[in-house]
């Protein structure tokens, strides 16, 4: 009975491994995530500045938003400058060329589920660091 147990394991174990190079996971959605993800951080950091601004730290209804003080508010001293757009895109930027070309070792992971194969990682480890510094 416990070789059928076993068999049954292995064969899932198996199914698991050809689903997964089939279809890989991804975490936080993958490529998609990112960019969502790079996009959207800012826009809750302004929801937040301005429930501070209008609300006393209190969370704004959409409906707040229909307002007008709210909208001149963030025209007047919430757009971004040049200058800030500049350090913005740079530091992504710079944050790109450090996983390309700043990247350490590679090593691997843990064991997969079909017992045989790990995968590989990049790791980071103190490189970037010291070209940021120098």
């Amino acid at each position: 009975m416990s070789l059928d147990i076993q068999k049954k394991k292995r064969a899932s174990r198996e199914e698991v491994a050809t689903d997964q190079t089939k279809h890989p996971p991804h975490e936080f959605g993958g490529s998609v995530g990112a960019a969502l993800g790079l996009l959207c951080l800012p826009m809750v950091i302004y929801y937040l500045w301005l429930s501070i601004e209008f609300n006393h730290g209190s969370l704004l209804s959409p409906w707040d938003f229909l307002d007008e003080p709210v909208w001149t508010f963030l025209l007047a001293r919430g757009t971004p400058t040049l200058f800030s757009v500049g350090v913005y895109l740079s530091w992504v930027i710079l944050q790109v060329l450090l996983a390309i070309y700043g990247s350490g070792p590679i090593g691997e992971g843990a064991l997969l589920t079909d017992g045989k194969t790990r995968l590989k990682y990049r790791s980071l480890s103190f490189t970037p660091h010291i070209k940021i510094l120098f």
